[in-house]
């Protein structure tokens, strides 16, 4: 299947599988921006019989995985501003 590793400078790294295809001009080595499109979500590899869709992993300091949901909520300007509502 089509798939891409990103890294931050800490050394944690974000893994994205299942995709269709990777962003025109990304190449091994390339450094990406907050924002930035890396890729289309697709269903290759062993997911090629299933629905489109992203598997997402998150290993810090390039360790083993851990559950990317912490890290998604933290970035995400929608439950930001769920989260103050509530409170």
């Amino acid at each position: 299947g089509v798939s891409l590793w990103l890294e931050r400078a800490d050394g944690t790294q974000y893994f994205y599988a299942h995709m269709t295809s990777i962003a025109a001009g990304l190449d091994v080595g390339s450094k990406v921006g907050v924002g930035q499109v890396v890729g289309t979500v697709g269903n290759t590899g062993d997911a090629r019989y299933g629905a489109p869709h992203l598997h997402f992993e998150v290993h810090p300091g390039g360790g083993a995985a851990t559950d990317p949901y912490p890290h998604l909520v933290a970035v995400d300007p929608a439950t930001r501003t769920q989260a103050r509502s509530t409170r």
